[in-house]
């Protein structure tokens, strides 16, 4: 199950847009080591650089947010904070058990869920007030 990067997924701002793109390639590359069979010692490598870009993504984004007054601030902030700590426990959860395919299914399943939901709705009205502002 791979992620589709497509123009509804755009925001209008390229650096964010480039970054969202990188992600859904990293979420490709995870559901594809777990399909070939890939070592739980690879996983968390994939996990971990997943989850190190999407901090310095989320970094840029509540950047963006704050320079444009944003009022949605704190729930991005929410939201980026709770996909940290999902994939966190992910990690540990693929050290210390492996990754059984009943965790790599649900995990792809809420991963999809949460990027889906997040980058269309949640920066999607971060984007809107971004064009709204924009001078």
């Amino acid at each position: 199950m791979a992620l589709v990067w497509d123009d509804t997924y755009a925001m209008g701002v390229e650096e964010i847009d480039a970054q969202h793109r990188a992600i859904f390639n990293n979420f490709n590359a995870l559901a594809a080591a777990y399909d070939a069979g890939a070592a739980p010692e690879r996983l968390v490598e994939i996990i971990d650089f997943m989850n190190d870009y999407s901090t310095t993504h989320f970094t840029a984004e509540e950047k963006l947010a704050e320079e444009f007054d944003y009022p949605g601030l704190e729930e991005q902030r929410r939201e980026h904070r709770r996909f940290e700590a999902d994939m966190a426990e992910l990690r540990e959860k693929v050290r210390e058990e492996g990754a059984t395919s009943e965790r790599v299914i649900a995990l792809k399943g809420k991963l999809i869920q949460w990027l889906i939901h997040h980058v269309k709705h949640v920066d999607g009205e971060l984007a809107a007030h971004i064009r709204e502002h924009r001078h």
